[in-house]
């Protein structure tokens, strides 16, 4: 090849014009006057956000310059297991996440986050009353200063692998009685495998938490994860943790379809969001009552397709593929079950000027 450097730039170039940015958050820019600077801050929004109207859980994430994109791909992860949530990523490094002198000192930064961005993310967004703080190392450090010293202005504090060698938090924490420590929001600690100068502080703190019972406190020592990954296990192992019961047993989720729903309800009423039974599930569950072939698994899939177009009419998408499904694998009286509640439930829908309204529902005949 005569010119090797030209047909490189060549095709860099024709990368380059075919190529578009991945975005996974939306980038902020804030001027705190706590701070006297500008902080950026970074939000990702769940699935379906923009055609919903209802109120997610929102979690804060500090080192948000560095750590918002390991946390999209760990909720990626997590999928269904838990609910939607709120991604506010948070610039933060160095001085801005230095501690107070005692556990009723508040730092300029804690004044940026707790009274500056708290309030503009609720004013912005639709966010429940439910908020979480978390951070990694020397901000998962920040966490745990934040939970010493107030414990309240956040529903659930996670702290991952913070920085406890020096022994500061654990003399905080024994300044503390236990009346004080059980009235704070749940705290989870995480410790990867970082060696006995920070396994020996560890293993006080939670002696201390757990002997005293602290409300909701949850700890694990990640002795196969270095300090870097650890970012994911302990995120997965705090959100496993704090919404754990959410998935409904195979009982409510098989039994009458308004058990499941009021499931769901109890479940955001008690965390403070507006919970909702994923579309998956939905589709699943239609295919499922489908196939009992029962009347009462015709009433319990006529109310899960009616509960997911009422939510959003292109779900009804998601159904009919779930019909050509069971049509295709020789199980037509299933198809006919999920044809005939959506056509009963929106039918003025292309695929259903052929419904007959009766038995049998829709006919796959065309008229002559």
């Amino acid at each position: 090849m005569k010119h090797p450097m030209l047909t490189l730039i060549l095709l860099l170039w024709i990368f380059s014009a075919n190529a578009s940015p991945l975005i996974y958050a939306e980038q902020h820019t804030l001027h705190s006057k706590a701070l006297a600077s500008e902080k950026a801050y970074y939000v990702h929004l769940p699935e379906g956000y923009q055609e919903s109207t209802r109120k997610y859980p929102v979690l804060f994430l500090l080192h948000g310059q560095w750590d918002t994109l390991p946390a999209v791909a760990t909720l990626a992860l997590l999928g269904d297991e838990i609910p939607q949530l709120i991604l506010v990523g948070v610039q933060g490094s160095g001085a801005d996440l230095l501690p107070g002198s005692d556990t009723q000192s508040q730092t300029p930064y804690s004044h940026f986050l707790n009274d500056e961005l708290l309030p503009l993310i609720a004013a912005n967004y639709r966010s429940g009353s439910m908020r979480i703080l978390s951070g990694h190392s020397n901000s998962g450090r920040f966490v745990m200063n934040e939970w010493l010293r107030d414990g309240q202005a956040f529903s659930a504090y996670y702290a991952f692998s913070p920085s406890i060698d020096d022994g500061q938090l654990s003399s905080k924490l024994s300044t503390l009685d236990d009346a004080s420590i059980s009235a704070k929001a749940p705290l989870t600690l995480t410790l990867a495998n970082e060696g006995e100068h920070m396994q020996h502080p560890f293993e006080q703190i939670t002696a201390r938490l757990q002997a005293v019972q602290a409300q909701g406190f949850r700890s694990t020592h990640l002795s196969d994860q270095s300090h870097s990954s650890s970012r994911h296990a302990s995120l997965m192992f705090a959100l496993r943790g704090t919404f754990y019961g959410w998935q409904p047993g195979y009982e409510t989720k098989t039994g009458p379809f308004p058990a499941l729903e009021q499931h769901y309800r109890d479940f955001g009423a008690r965390l403070g969001f507006d919970a909702e039974i994923s579309q998956e599930l939905l589709q699943k569950l239609s295919a499922y009552f489908a196939m009992q072939g029962t009347p009462e698994g015709e009433q319990n899939t006529a109310l899960t397709i009616e509960h997911g177009i009422k939510r959003d009419t292109k779900n009804s998408e998601g159904f009919w593929e779930i019909a050509d499904y069971l049509r295709a694998n020789d199980n037509p009286k299933a198809a006919e079950t999920i044809a005939t509640s959506l056509c009963r439930t929106l039918p003025q829908q292309p695929r259903c000027s052929h419904y007959q309204g009766k038995a049998g529902g829709l006919s796959t005949s065309k008229k002559s």
